[in-house]
């Protein structure tokens, strides 16, 4: 199981970026790479909010 408090604050280093660094002007290409490079993250992510939020079947 991920951290959360980790999570928490890798999304708040995610968004400090953005606002500093304006890279709110994103390259498809590029975003495509990185989320394909981190899949396993995202797919774990995606668990997350899932068992977190939406009632079991």
């Amino acid at each position: 199981m991920v951290d959360l408090e980790l999570l928490t604050e890798k999304t708040k280093l995610l968004a400090h970026n953005v606002i500093v660094h304006d890279y709110a002007r994103i390259d498809p290409e590029i975003l495509i790479g990185i989320l394909w490079k981190n899949i396993d993250d995202l797919r774990l992510f995606a668990r997350m909010v899932r068992d977190r939020f939406l009632p079991a079947s």
